[in-house]
């Protein structure tokens, strides 16, 4: 009984360590954030991959929908207005209020919308984009974006889940230009992982996303 009250305490203790030490993490990132949820320095600005107008991406088949019911859907990087009215659609009959973000391929007003939103989502997805970015550094950035929705209200910051869906290409680790203005960086799902700050989002990979313990519970 005294190792179940000590653990207990020490349990305790170090949430509240980490609420203190993320709330440092969230301000410091959030007076970054205007200029990253932007147009970024890019090489390549890979909008032309946004390829897909007349299917759904494959992420959304593989959310068990009736588990989101009434939620919102937070999408960045969700691709051409065409992509964008195939979700919608999908999504309607389950009452998903559904905000995509995209900076490439959506308008400003758009975007502007989404921005205004970006904290209201009851989960955050992203399918492949970071594997059409050829710096490491905006990689990390989105991801850091990522960490502070997830964490931003203390109250709920352990139970926001997310998903993240990479394209692996040829596998070969040997990023290149596939056409003009794209890049692929041909890099496994799971050589991503070392770019996560781990002190705030602890990433796993289940059924080939990048995920945390409750986007895995949304996952079919």
């Amino acid at each position: 009984m005294l190792g179940k009250s000590i653990l207990k305490n020490y349990y305790k203790i170090y949430i509240r360590g980490v609420e203190i030490y993320s709330s440092f993490y969230i301000k410091k990132h959030k007076r970054k954030e205007k200029n990253t949820m932007k147009e970024t320095n890019q090489e390549f600005t890979s909008k032309n991959t946004s390829i897909n107008t007349t299917k759904l991406p494959a992420i959304y088949s593989k959310l068990n929908l009736e588990k989101l019911k009434g939620k919102t859907i937070f999408d960045y990087g969700a691709g051409k207005p065409q992509t964008v009215n195939i979700i919608r659609e999908f999504l309607e009959p389950y009452d998903i209020d559904y905000i995509p973000y995209d900076i490439y391929n959506l308008s400003d007003a758009d975007n502007c919308y989404a921005f205004e939103r970006r904290y209201e989502a009851d989960i955050y997805v992203c399918s492949n984009v970071l594997n059409v970015i050829k710096e490491d550094d905006i990689i990390q950035d989105i991801i850091n974006e990522f960490c502070v929705f997830v964490l931003h209200y203390k109250s709920t910051a352990y139970n926001k889940p997310f998903l993240f869906k990479i394209y692996e290409g040829d596998k070969t680790k040997k990023g290149r230009k596939t056409k003009k203005d794209c890049w692929q960086r041909n890099q496994h799902t799971k050589d991503y992982i070392d770019m996560w700050d781990w002190r705030f989002m602890y990433p796993l990979i289940y059924k080939g996303f990048i995920t945390n313990l409750q986007g895995k519970e949304l996952l079919k």
